[in-house]
């Protein structure tokens, strides 16, 4: 957590992988030299997550000099009350939305997600456990399971990191294409998971015609926890089995949990393969994932408007699964010499700004400019 708030604040001057395995990092000047908004930031976030405010701790985040002072907070506010944990969504480029999950509904997701992984030998984790998918398998599962832990964020898998026989690989489909070229070195036996978002077919086909003894793919939010799952070694029939908890409510797009009865929106349209079932058809808004991270595209589009000074933006994914823009360079800052290409100064101002200011996942690989948004006859914008 605090790694991912000096990472969007400082942006590409912060490398937070040189810091992953430390287990005491000061916050002061003689470590990581938090300022007085990025310590309450961080204070905040933690508060929000362990729901600290309901035992009276919260304010002692504030006093502590290292992440090991946050930590003996935390235990003593969890020692008091430990009924909820609070994730945040679509905090990338827009103000995060906090959804709230009790304990016990955790872990009766927990306990299924048990009998469905029984066996494992050790999970090996790829991803932030601060988010509900990580938190749901690389905390609550291992001890559920009462097997290890290796944190394997930042790794390419080698080393003590290889994947065995009956290990647990939790990662999201980015990931999975990084591990696409080697995963075939791995031992056979091992299980894979992958979840927060859709699974490509082909690369599903990949890694499941390998070493793999099942490759699971979850399908969640973090609204909702998880929802369903697939088989991607054993199943050709598409769409994803509902856990037992959840079944179909009125209405394109709802839910219904057993037994309370609530009824919960998804940001997904859903297709009914039968009644225990679904096939999710694609988001309702523009929010995309780029390298498991939320980043809503129409959103980012506004934020480099104001921070380039472009006159127009557009801003896509491309098959890579990365970020590409389109820049329209206001009519005094276009370079005659270059057609409707932009001056120097706008465009070393627009990258300055890109690279300060943006998170790595949300930075475009690919900057086009011109004079207009490349459009069809239809108006419609055109592929760049």
């Amino acid at each position: 957590m605090l790694l991912d708030d000096l990472r969007r604040s400082r942006g590409s001057r912060f490398d937070g992988a040189s810091l992953y395995r430390e287990t005491r990092i000061q916050l002061d000047s003689e470590g990581v030299g938090l300022d007085s908004l990025e310590r309450f930031g961080l204070a905040s976030r933690i508060n929000d997550f362990f729901a600290l405010h309901r035992s009276g701790v919260e304010d002692n985040l504030l006093r502590a000099r290292s992440l090991e002072d946050m930590v003996d907070v935390v235990r003593a506010g969890l020692d008091s009350y430990a009924g909820e944990i609070v994730f945040a969504s679509g905090g990338t480029v827009a103000a995060p939305r906090l959804h709230r999950h009790s304990v016990a509904t955790l872990e009766e997701e927990v306990a299924e997600l048990a009998r469905l992984f029984a066996g494992r030998r050790r999970v090996i984790v790829t991803v932030p456990v601060h988010h509900i998918y990580g938190f749901l398998f690389g905390v609550l599962l291992p001890l559920e399971l009462d097997v290890p832990v290796f944190q394997a964020r930042w790794s390419l898998l080698g080393g003590d990191g290889r994947p065995g026989k009956d290990d647990l690989v939790l990662a999201v489909p980015f990931l999975w294409q990084q591990f696409a070229g080697v995963h075939h070195q791995w031992e056979t036996g091992y299980w894979g998971v992958s979840s927060t978002a859709p699974m490509p077919d082909d690369l599903a086909g990949v890694i499941a015609a390998g070493p793999a003894a099942s490759f699971i793919e979850v399908y969640g939010s973090s609204e909702t926890a998880g929802i369903g799952w697939r088989d991607h070694c054993v199943e050709t029939t598409p769409g994803f089995s509902l856990f037992p908890w959840w079944e179909a409510a009125p209405g394109n797009g709802t839910l219904r949990r057993r037994p309370q009865g609530d009824v919960v929106a998804l940001p997904d349209t859903l297709e009914w393969i039968h009644q225990r079932r679904l096939l999710p058809r694609g988001r309702r808004d523009a929010v995309v994932q780029v390298g498991g991270h939320n980043v809503d595209l129409t959103l980012l589009r506004q934020r480099i408007i104001q921070g380039t000074g472009v006159e127009d933006c557009a801003v896509r994914i491309n098959g890579q699964g990365r970020i590409v823009a389109f820049l329209v360079t206001p009519a005094d800052r276009q370079n005659p010499d270059a057609g409707p290409g932009a001056t120097e100064e706008a465009v070393v101002r627009a990258e300055g700004w890109l690279t300060e200011s943006l998170a790595d996942h949300e930075r475009p690989v690919e900057v086009r400019w011109g004079a207009q948004l490349p459009r069809n006859d239809l108006g419609k914008l055109a592929p760049w």
